[in-house]
């Protein structure tokens, strides 16, 4: 994922322009590498360059958020909700999962 740059520059110099497909990608990777501070910056760079989101964007960061057990945030920063895109079964079923696993790792501790 080091090369998301590069490509991104890449495709600017030679007039390609990233689209919602190119972006959710590197998102995509950057989630499960475990690196969401990446990611969520490539979100913004979409969001700024006027490429919309869609869910499947929004359920790789989800899945990013709650791998690193950052289940929390990942509640606090459902953007589905803010955009007023549906949720899917996925997005719940993510959710549910990475609860219970943080539900059941912190009665461990």
């Amino acid at each position: 994922m080091d090369k998301v740059g590069s490509i991104l520059l890449e495709m600017s110099a030679n007039s390609v322009q990233p689209n919602k497909i190119t972006y959710t990608i590197m998102i995509d990777g950057y989630c499960k590498l475990g690196n969401t501070k990446e990611a969520t910056k490539l979100l913004n760079e979409m969001i700024r360059n006027g490429i919309a989101p869609d869910t499947i964007t929004y359920n790789a960061l989800q899945k990013g958020y709650c791998k690193e057990r950052e289940v929390e945030v990942a509640l606090q920063n459902d953007h589905t909700c803010n955009t007023g895109l549906p949720l899917e079964e996925i997005t719940y079923n993510t959710l549910v999962q990475r609860l219970h696993s943080h539900t059941a790792l912190s009665n461990k501790e």
